[in-house]
């Protein structure tokens, strides 16, 4: 303790000095040492609380196809969109046309092809499918000015493949893999900006994916020829 200018200790300082002065450790020299216990801990059993599904697993990451599919989209989001609006873009694309190619759902075991592309990638799939099931009309490729129209390449060698499996829906299976000298036919570079992959997606009563959670949108009479609602 410190009064005025004279300094004295108090008195549990001195028992723990003496209980520390007192002890005598001693350690174990690990040459010489031998575990008892040398069984490992064995996983926990599956019961009814687990609900996710062994098989099949997720589709694994593939920035090929991912680029394939933003390569081979007419209609994509616009370069002026801000990333903190893909996921109203996207809530609402998928609420006027089925994106089950983008769905992660680890519980029922059913996954989109692209469910594991970034989310610009997912929104080019989502707005040339819709752009198509609208006889590619332009303005159902407008969202507001949120999506444009792009030129796209013939899909080839491996690209192809991958695209003719994943199907137009994107629920199909994909089991051509990419190698690292084989290209989409028009290059990847096109994906996404911001991360290569994407968390699962989930569209349901809501859509997830990233860091995004968007409440759905209810289905708006969006017909061809008809101006896009402005987000």
């Amino acid at each position: 303790m410190i009064d005025s200018t004279s300094v004295s200790k108090r008195p549990d300082f001195t028992s723990y000095s003496n209980e520390i002065a007192s002890a005598t450790p001693t350690g174990t020299n690990k040459a010489s040492y031998t575990p008892t216990n040398t069984v490992l801990q064995s996983c926990p059993t599956v019961g009814s609380s687990w609900l996710a599904h062994a098989t099949p697993l997720p589709p694994t990451p593939d920035s090929n196809l991912c680029g394939c599919i933003y390569d081979q989209s007419a209609c994509v989001v616009s370069s002026d969109v801000k990333e903190s609006r893909y996921g109203t873009l996207l809530g609402l694309v998928c609420g006027s046309t089925d994106c089950s190619g983008l769905n992660s759902n680890s519980t029922t075991g059913k996954y989109g092809a692209y469910s594991m592309c970034g989310v610009k990638d997912q929104l080019a799939f989502a707005l040339n499918k819709y752009y198509s099931e609208q006889n590619e009309h332009s303005s159902a490729c407008s969202f507001g000015g949120s999506a444009t129209l792009k030129s796209t390449t013939a899909a080839t060698g491996t690209c192809s493949s991958q695209i003719k499996e994943a199907g137009t829906g994107g629920t199909g299976t994909v089991t051509t893999e990419a190698t690292a000298t084989s290209g989409s036919g028009s290059g990847s570079s096109s994906s996404s900006t911001s991360s290569s992959f994407a968390a699962p997606v989930s569209l349901h009563s809501s859509v997830s994916f990233g860091s995004f959670q968007v409440a759905a949108y209810a289905a708006t009479a969006l017909l061809a020829g008809v101006g896009m609602i402005a987000l």
